[in-house]
Parts: structure tokens; C-alpha cells; sequence
């Protein structure tokens, strides 16, 4: 089975794939705002409707049909896009992650000589 409303009875190769990719997608569209959210699962939503798509035709014996390869080709691209997309949103994640960690040590060290002034100062006293 291929969908959860089993609407397209036969695997794809490669389809528990997509679905991971699809899913890594959705879990990053998470964290996301507004707009950028909304463009990500809309990439996932295409990804999963031409996999269903595909899926379909497969079960009617139209694999080899030349729409059934134009949809596999659709398939691809689509997979492209989502695959960059997570990339790009991971890596800006981890960026962002890492400039929040730099302030919050250099806010801590700042802190830290701060509070260090003061207790020299009051121990020479």
C-alpha cells in the first residue's frame, strides 16, 4: 500500500523514500513562518499528489505511457526542489542556532568579566 486512504494500491520503487523526504519537509515546514511555511508544504503537497499520480498509473498498466513518464520526470524535479529546500532549511536552522549560541557566550562572558571586576574589588577592599 502506498497511501494512507489507499487510493493507489501499488509501491512505487523508491516511494518509502519519497515519503521520507516528504516527511523531513513537513517536520522543517514546522519551523518555519508564515509564508515560507506555506510555500514548503505546498512543495510536499505536490511531491505526494504526483507520487499518488504515478502510483495510480502504475496500477492501471500505464507505466510506460508517455504521460506516465512525464509525471515521472514531474516526480523528479518535484523531489529536486523539496530535497534543496530541505537543505537550505537546515542549513539556515543550523545557522541560526550557532549565531544565538555566539551571543549567548559572548553575553555570558561579558557577564561573567563583569561579575570577576566586582569580586576583585571586593576583595582588595
Amino acid at each position: 500500500m502506498c497511501c494512507e486512504n489507499d487510493l493507489c494500491p501499488v509501491p512505487l520503487p523508491g516511494q518509502a523514500a519519497i515519503r521520507g523526504m516528504v516527511g523531513e519537509g513537513r517536520r522543517l515546514a514546522g519551523g518555519l513562518l508564515g509564508p515560507y511555511r506555506k510555500d514548503m508544504i505546498g512543495r510536499c503537497d505536490r511531491t505526494e499528489a504526483l507520487m499518488a499520480s504515478l502510483a495510480e498509473m502504475a496500477s492501471r498498466d500505464e507505466a510506460e505511457a508517455p504521460h506516465a513518464r512525464a509525471t515521472a520526470a514531474q516526480l523528479q524535479d518535484s523531489l529536486k526542489v523539496v530535497q534543496r529546500s530541505c537543505k537550505s532549511t537546515h542549513f539556515f536552522k543550523q545557522e541560526r542556532r550557532f549565531t544565538l549560541m555566539q551571543k549567548t557566550s559572548r553575553i555570558f562572558t561579558l557577564s561573567a568579566i563583569k561579575n570577576m571586576k566586582s569580586w576583585v574589588s571586593v576583595y582588595d577592599a
